[in-house]
C-alpha cells in the first residue's frame, strides 16, 4: 500500500498560497476578485478563501486592504506634494472616503 506523503502536499499548498499573496503585493492597485486570486493559486474560490485565512491568519480582503494601506501610507509619508485622492486611487481604493475610513481603522488616525 502506497502511503501519501503529506510534506510534498504541504509544500505545494504553501507555494500556491504564497503565489496568491505575491500577486496581491504586485497587483494591489488592480481590481482583485476572489475568483482571480483563487485562479492564481489553483483552488476553487471557497477552498482558497478558507486555506488563505488558515495559512495567513487574515482573510483575502483584509490582506488586500492592508497591502493597499501600507503602500498608501508610504506614499503619503514620502510624496509630500501628492494629493490624497490621487494616492488613494492609485492604491486601489474606489473613493477617498473609503480610503479615509480604512486608513483610520488601520492606523487610528
Amino acid at each position: 500500500m502506497h502511503k501519501h506523503h503529506p510534506a510534498s502536499t504541504d509544500v505545494e499548498f504553501r507555494v500556491h498560497l504564497n503565489r496568491a499573496a505575491d500577486y496581491i503585493q504586485d497587483h494591489f492597485a488592480e481590481d482583485l476578485s476572489l475568483e482571480k486570486l483563487a485562479a492564481v493559486a489553483h483552488y476553487s474560490k471557497y477552498h482558497f478563501h478558507r486555506l488563505f485565512r488558515e495559512h495567513f491568519g487574515e482573510t483575502v480582503n483584509n490582506r488586500i486592504r492592508r497591502v493597499r494601506l501600507e503602500h498608501a501610507a508610504y506614499r503619503l509619508a514620502t510624496e509630500l506634494n501628492a494629493a490624497v485622492d490621487e494616492i488613494s486611487a492609485s492604491c486601489g481604493f474606489s473613493s477617498s472616503q473609503n480610503f479615509a475610513r480604512a486608513f483610520k481603522a488601520q492606523f487610528g488616525f
